[in-house]
């Protein structure tokens, strides 16, 4: 199958709850990153008081947040007079499945810092990445 028509109020209802799962784990995400970011800045603050020169590159990658990406959608369908939308096998894929381009490397970034949120907001999804 290659297009599919979905009702409008459904495709809403899961656009929103995708949207407030990544949310979620965003949150979580960028709290743990902020932690470590802290944690290495003080062990470098640490070593520069002891009279060392530490190496001061920082190799965490900060979390990404794709929220405007699930907003841009929701609006798009608010505003579509109909009430159903035809969705082709990718977009269906990203707009219901939640299986953007981006994912994959947005799960694992944010597993690094939120592994308990990832876990509890996309349970056996997480592992599919």
């Amino acid at each position: 199958m290659q297009d599919v028509t979905v009702s409008k109020t459904e495709l809403l209802e899961i656009l929103e709850k995708n949207r407030d799962r990544h949310t979620k784990v965003l949150k979580a995400a960028l709290e743990g990153y902020r932690l470590q970011l802290v944690s290495l800045l003080q062990d470098k603050l640490t070593e520069l008081q002891a009279g060392k020169i530490p190496d001061v590159s920082i190799g965490l990658s900060q979390p990404s947040d794709h929220t405007g990406e699930y907003s841009r959608v929701i609006r798009m369908v608010q505003m579509h007079t109909g009430g159903t939308i035809m969705l082709d096998e990718h977009t269906f894929a990203m707009y219901v499945m939640d299986q953007w381009n981006w994912r994959r490397q947005w799960m694992r970034t944010s597993s690094s810092y939120a592994a308990a949120a990832v876990a509890e907001n996309y349970g056996s999804e997480a592992d599919e990445d």
